[in-house]
């Protein structure tokens, strides 16, 4: 009896004193770079219990925490995994953002529930309790899950959590010490551009002058993104309008616009608090070489393009886009001096389902009729050829011209150019064609829709390739952030959890390339000659003196900004980086950073660190003045057509 009363009393110790201890947290990884809102940590699990993540800008609202949640603290259910060792579980926790403002959990555990090869431990926390039913995402059907609680979105702030662990057959109910970590800005991205870009066709009744669609190749993508992505919060704004040129994306106030493009997404972003745009995403340069004109009055009204004017003068066109895409470059500089940058190839709307070329017979009626709409003559006017010539001269050159001054500035390219080539403008939509012919576009009012994608085409040419683009940059993107956010020499947040991340975060540098790296903005933008004229309603001749004065103050802006690019890139992606780095961990500085011992001592040294790795001497910049232009030499640049 007594060895009975004996066991019974050492249960009662041994539950006491489970439930005393603080839960271990090991391996704890928080969200660091734009956008991450991804926590993960392991935890000893020999019970297979269920693990709470209570969160708060606040510390104090976690000194006391529990289920019944009195105090309305957001919480939710972290996800479990097998760990990597025995009576381990991993777990994660995603907490709310822009773009998942609501039970983001719930998404991620389906996403995780697809992937191959994931171990879930103990019983999942999928539950009917709260009866949360998901919408369909990507053809599964609706589950019922554990919702998060009181969830709100945190961001560019110092963030508390504490995990509480619930196992009631053991009688468990324990909290974790109560962590913290700086919460991260969102992932920003602008849409930019011309008529692809903002959806023409996209919508049978548009609903502004620019024809901007929530349809568009851009919109799909970045909405499907943030439904495969939901640790991500991700934040984006669409200027792109329908007969853009280059121009009127960073001078040019666009007829039926809001506004110059770069200046819509800038004010976008001072309205909303964000750091920088990290990813433009741009289709532009079709206008420039008049594409949408020829389209039009060649091959879809009468008219033949072969042999034309307009075929004669391509090649000087496509000079001018040269001109225009370096231009384009310096603004974005200017504008988005870290911003990564994307820029899509236009599809042959040229190919029938046989990936032949268009109405390329007199005798195949079928495909005259589904390209014009009208009759047989329809061949006399636009011969076999007009649809070889187009893309021969305008789309192959065109996506040529994007792909080389893309490597020129360092740009990415999706290249659409193929995802349309059975489905071409001869191609009927009941027959999956993907284009408007100019006859359909007449039927429903609006000449703009000619050559245009339809909705389908929309999805099928741009929204796979750009999405999958998204995260496979984003990704990129955060692994070389942290580095990156000191060679930008950015202001240290005001928490101390995230200049502790940093300690280990360097140490990964010695495998990164940087070579991506953009130059700091420019003293001399300053004076930001575009936007004054722009402010000056100059009439159109002295808009044209001025473009060729801004080409002066480019030459000199690029200089400048190889230069300083090769000052800040140079020693790390051309030279010996472990070299580099053991440099730097070999400074008094560093030594002083990873040696601190209080958090006051350690953000200091980490500041003396940063100014020592941006360490350059300053350029002697002359500011040019409007009236110190009179007296220089104009070397006229190539008008736009």
């Amino acid at each position: 009896m007594k060895c009975i009363y004996t066991i019974i009393i050492l249960c009662i110790i041994t539950t006491h004193h489970i439930n005393a201890q603080s839960l271990e947290l090991k391996n704890i990884t928080v969200p660091f770079s734009p956008g991450e809102r991804l926590l993960s940590f392991s935890v000893d699990d020999q019970l297979q219990s269920q693990y709470y993540i209570f969160y708060s800008n606040n510390r104090n609202d976690l000194n006391n925490i529990s289920l019944n949640n009195a105090n309305n603290i957001p919480y939710g259910s972290a996800i479990k995994y097998e760990g990597e060792i025995d009576r381990e579980s991993k777990l994660e926790f995603v907490f709310p953002g822009t773009s998942t403002p609501k039970g983001p959990n719930a998404h991620y555990y389906m996403q995780q529930e697809r992937r191959q090869g994931i171990n879930f431990k103990g019983p999942r926390y999928i539950t009917n309790n709260d009866q949360l039913i998901l919408a369909r995402v990507n053809g599964f059907a609706n589950r019922a899950f554990d919702s998060d609680k009181n969830e709100r979105v945190f961001r560019k702030e110092c963030m508390f959590f504490r995990v509480l662990e619930i196992n009631n057959y053991a009688n468990i109910n324990r909290a974790s010490r109560i962590q913290e970590f700086y919460m991260p800005d969102d992932f920003t991205i602008g849409f930019a551009g011309d008529s692809f870009a903002a959806g023409t066709g996209a919508d049978i009744n548009p609903s502004d002058a620019c024809y901007r669609s929530n349809k568009s190749g851009q919109m799909l993508a970045v909405k499907k993104f943030i439904r495969k992505n939901p640790n991500v919060s991700v934040s984006y704004f669409h200027s792109a309008c329908n007969g853009a040129r280059t121009p009127d994306l960073f001078s040019d106030n666009q007829t039926g616009n809001d506004g110059i493009q770069f200046t819509m997404i800038q004010n976008w972003l001072d309205q909303n608090n964000f750091d920088e745009l990290n990813l433009l995403v741009m289709n532009i340069g079709g206008n420039n070489v008049d594409f949408a004109d020829i389209v039009e009055y060649y091959y879809v009204r009468p008219g033949n393009f072969d042999g034309s004017i307009d075929q004669d003068l391509m090649p000087q066109r496509f000079e001018n886009l040269e001109i225009s895409y370096s231009n384009l470059e310096v603004a974005i500089n200017a504008q988005f001096p870290f911003v990564s940058t994307a820029i899509t190839t236009l599809p042959k709307v040229t190919r029938n389902s046989q990936n032949d070329i268009c109405c390329d017979s007199y005798t195949d009626f079928s495909e005259y009729r589904c390209a014009y709409n009208i009759t047989p003559l329809s061949a006399i006017d636009n011969p076999p050829g007009e649809f070889q010539a187009v893309e021969d001269d305008i789309i192959i050159p065109l996506n040529n011209v994007i792909r080389a001054k893309a490597n020129e500035h360092n740009w990415d390219v999706i290249d659409v150019q193929n995802n349309a080539n059975v489905n071409g403008l001869c191609v009927c939509p009941n027959s999956g064609g993907y284009f408007w012919s100019f006859v359909r576009a007449i039927a429903k009012s609006d000449v703009n829709f000619t050559s245009h994608p339809n909705a389908e085409g929309y999805k099928s040419i741009y929204r796979d390739d750009i999405a999958n683009y998204l995260e496979n940059k984003y990704y990129s993107f955060s692994e070389r952030y942290p580095l990156r956010f000191l060679f930008n020499n950015a202001r240290i947040p005001n928490c101390n959890a995230f200049v502790e991340l940093y300690t280990t975060r360097l140490k990964l540098a010695n495998t990164r390339d940087f070579s991506h790296i953009k130059p700091t903005k420019l003293e001399n933008t300053k004076t930001n000659f575009l936007a004054a004229l722009v402010a000056s309603k100059n009439p159109k001749s002295e808009l044209f003196k001025a473009k060729q004065k801004q080409q002066l103050l480019n030459i000199k802006q690029q200089k400048i900004a190889k230069a300083k690019l090769k000052r800040l890139v140079r020693p790390v992606a051309k030279t010996n980086i472990k070299k580099r780095m053991a440099k730097i961990e070999s400074s008094k500085a560093y030594k002083n950073w990873v040696n601190a011992k209080t958090p006051k001592e350690k953000e200091k040294a980490y500041a003396i660190l940063a100014e020592k790795m941006n360490a350059n001497k300053p350029i002697k910049k002359k500011v040019i003045k409007k009236s110190d232009l009179k007296t220089h030499t104009i070397k006229p640049i190539k008008k736009y057509n």
